[in-house]
């Protein structure tokens, strides 16, 4: 009851106060940053503290009252957060155009074990290689890895750099490919179906205040129902 007349009176004024956000690096840097600086704009009252990290915070645990929202990309195990879905995934197969007028231009995924590739090392997203045909998901993956790593970006430089085939979200890739930096692959119907899994905003329910609710509304009216990113993409594709 006290939570709730709180909140009456801070929406019946102009919002005021701090939101603490944590968000993977290269989603917040080239996505959620423009979006809260644009929601910051709106909102003069209220500040936000932004925590670009790439490892997943323990909402229970050392950051428990420490963070209002948590982005997260992918599946959510942890059934104590409450998880708002703020943008879909599509992920494509891509290579530098350098690349594809030296090896060919792969127009199978079975093709992909003739190719060299870039792929993750350890833990690999559940949906990479994994391709949509007469409506069953197959994996086929590049036979010979020109460069492994822990980190999207760093396979991103690898196939701008003509090192093979990436498996890459649009999220990072559209720009690239919207620009011809990048050639999509098995795109000839559109776009791919995006993944079951998505990117959320996790937090927990003691923690829900009508600040952190302004942000949410703001980043699902900016990534939904289709991201920005994706838009451009068919655009570019079609």
């Amino acid at each position: 009851l006290q939570l709730a007349r709180a909140e009456a009176v801070s929406l019946s004024h102009a919002p005021e106060g701090l939101i603490r956000v944590d968000a993977p690096a290269a989603f917040g840097r080239r996505h959620l940053a423009p979006a809260i600086a644009d929601f910051l704009n709106v909102y003069p009252g209220l500040d936000v503290h932004l925590h670009l990290i790439d490892s997943f915070v323990d909402m229970q645990g050392e950051h428990l009252g420490k963070v209002d929202l948590v982005l997260r990309a992918g599946h959510i195990v942890d059934t104590r957060l409450i998880a708002t879905p703020l943008a879909s995934i599509v992920r494509i197969a891509c290579a530098s155009p350098a690349y594809l007028k030296s090896r060919g231009t792969p127009t199978h995924p079975s093709q992909l074990s003739e190719h060299d590739g870039l792929d993750w090392e350890g833990l690999a997203p559940m949906f990479a290689w994994r391709f949509e045909l007469d409506g069953r998901k197959s994996t086929y993956r590049p036979q010979r890895i020109r460069m492994s790593a822990n980190n999207a970006e760093a396979l991103l430089s690898g196939a701008l750099a003509g090192l093979g085939v990436a498996h890459l979200p649009t999220w990072l890739a559209s720009e690239y490919l919207v620009r011809g930096e990048l050639v999509p692959l098995f795109c000839e119907n559109g776009l791919p179906t995006p993944e079951t899994a998505g990117i959320y905003a996790l937090r927990l329910e003691q923690h829900a205040n009508a600040r952190s609710r302004l942000l949410l509304e703001y980043l699902k009216a900016r990534f939904s129902p289709v991201p920005p990113w994706d838009l451009a993409l068919q655009s570019g594709l079609g």
